[in-house]
C-alpha cells in the first residue's frame, strides 16, 4: 500500500468517525440530523402542508404524538433552556432569533410543573389554552 493510499484510507477513518459523532450528538440533543422536528414546527405553525396525512405522516416519523391542540411558550432569546431539560415530546426552536417551544395538548398541571422544572431561570410566555 503506498503512502498516499494509506493517507487516504485514514482521512476516510477520520470521516466517517466525525460522521458518527455529529449523528450522536444530533441525537442527544433532540434533534434528527435531518431536521424532520424543525419542519414538523414549521408546517405546524404556519398551516403549509396542513393535509392531516402530511402531518401525522411527519409526527409519527418523529415520534411526536400529534394532538388536536397544541400549547405554543415563546422564549426570551437570552433566556433558552437546556435542550437536556426538555421532554422528548416537546418540539423545540432554541436556535432561531425568537426561540420557542411547542408543547402537545392543552397546558394542564402536569405541563406546567414542567414547564415551571424546565424553563427555571427563562423569561417565557405561555400561549392559550
Amino acid at each position: 500500500m503506498s503512502f498516499a493510499d494509506a493517507l487516504f484510507a485514514y482521512m476516510g477513518e477520520i470521516a466517517e468517525l466525525s460522521r458518527e459523532g455529529y449523528l450522536r450528538a444530533m441525537i442527544e440533543m433532540g434533534e434528527e440530523p435531518d431536521g424532520r422536528r424543525r419542519r414538523l414546527m414549521q408546517r405546524i405553525l404556519t398551516g403549509s402542508g396542513s393535509a392531516d396525512t402530511t402531518l401525522s405522516e411527519l409526527a409519527d416519523q418523529v415520534g411526536w404524538p400529534l394532538p388536536e391542540e397544541i400549547t405554543p411558550v415563546a422564549l426570551h432569546r437570552d433566556s433558552v433552556p437546556s435542550r437536556t431539560g426538555l421532554d422528548r415530546h416537546v418540539l423545540a426552536d432554541l436556535g432561531c432569533p425568537e426561540p420557542y417551544l411547542l408543547l402537545p395538548g392543552p397546558l394542564e398541571d402536569t405541563g406546567r410543573a414542567f414547564l415551571a422544572k424546565a424553563l427555571t431561570g427563562c423569561r417565557a410566555a405561555v400561549g392559550p389554552r
